[in-house]
């Protein structure tokens, strides 16, 4: 199977936390919950599982008394993201502008505006 996306990877991780939330809670989440939250088919739901079993081997079972997903070891999570050199160099540019943007602000905002003339305030006189 191949790498998970950006976009399922964030599925997957928030498929983690209903499933952590239930537990706190004691209501476990179902299919339909996971469906209702991540707003998608039961069948991206059903391979997201899948693939959190199969590649990851993350230790999620169903259970038919509770009626719905939990983790058998709760310490589990999901390896971090691997990005490539051009993802962190995409970052690193970015950053580099929000920094250059955030300075020419700063510095927009330092400079006074300009005073009106005593002249135009004098036209207003007459």
């Amino acid at each position: 199977m191949r790498p998970a996306t950006r976009p399922q990877y964030h599925r997957l991780q928030r498929i983690l936390e209903l499933i952590r939330e239930g537990t706190r809670t004691g209501s476990l989440p179902n299919g339909g919950h996971f469906i209702r939250e991540l707003e998608v088919s039961r069948r991206s739901v059903m391979r997201d599982l899948d693939f959190l079993r199969d590649d990851h081997h993350a230790p999620i079972a169903y259970g038919d008394s509770r009626k719905g997903f939990q983790l058998t070891d709760p310490t589990f999570s999901l390896p971090p993201v691997q990005l490539t050199r051009r993802e962190v160099s995409g970052k690193a540019s970015g950053a580099q502008l929000n920094l250059e943007r955030a300075a020419e602000e700063a510095k927009a905002a330092k400079v006074k505006k300009p005073r009106t003339s005593r002249l135009k305030h004098a036209d207003e006189l007459i």
